[in-house]
């Protein structure tokens, strides 16, 4: 948390906006919705923004009066995808990560993978041995000691679903990356994990 930050009137209107972005575009990236909605509102200092803790919330909130129809099913559907994908990735040691493994996840969300490899080429083989088109980006993960670290991130679609694979090196086994809020190890969900999940939740 940035230190001085406050929940008063101005911080609670960008965590309401932050939470209709994130809602409305299906953003997986909280700490960029909250950029944009502190943009949009003309507030720069960060200690007038919520902490991400309070946009989430308020999505959940958003998700259960507005979007109950629609956002359970499409939880139900993004974990079973993510399943297979990780279950054809097994190799890599998958992870499950973000909105869909918290259950904020909804029809426009990504799937996030976090995988272990030893170089990006053994995905991306593994990737055109399914026929699978991919294109290739990079992310900004969170580090200890508040630095940042570039990584590959190569992204498909699975019908209209996007997905998400960030690729580990072997140095982020001892040293993962970490939550942007809580600074605490991004360990998210093995495959069994989110296995459970989907089923538990599809009865």
């Amino acid at each position: 948390m940035v230190p001085g930050r406050h929940d008063g009137p101005l911080s609670r209107r960008i965590a309401i906006e932050a939470a209709r972005l994130a809602a409305e575009q299906g953003d997986a990236d909280l700490a960029g919705a909250r950029r944009r909605a502190a943009r949009r509102l003309g507030v720069r200092d960060p200690r007038a923004w919520p902490d991400l803790a309070s946009i989430e919330a308020l999505l959940r909130t958003e998700q259960r009066l507005f979007r109950a129809g629609l956002q359970p099913a499409a939880l139900v559907r993004l974990r079973a995808l993510a399943a297979q994908a990780m279950a054809d990735l097994a190799i890599f040691a998958p992870r499950l990560l973000g909105p869909v493994l918290d259950g904020t996840a909804d029809i426009h969300s990504p799937i996030r993978l976090h995988l272990q490899a030893a170089s990006p080429e053994e995905v991306i083989f593994a990737l055109t041995d399914r026929h699978i088109p991919w294109r290739a980006s990079e992310v900004r993960l969170n580090y200890s000691r508040g630095r940042q670290q570039p990584r590959p991130c190569l992204k498909f679609r699975a019908g209209e679903t996007a997905i998400e694979l960030v690729i580990l090196n072997a140095a982020d086994r001892s040293d993962p990356p970490v939550d942007a809020q809580s600074r605490r190890p991004l360990s998210g969900a093995d495959l069994a994990t989110v296995q459970a999940l989907a089923s538990a939740q599809a009865r």
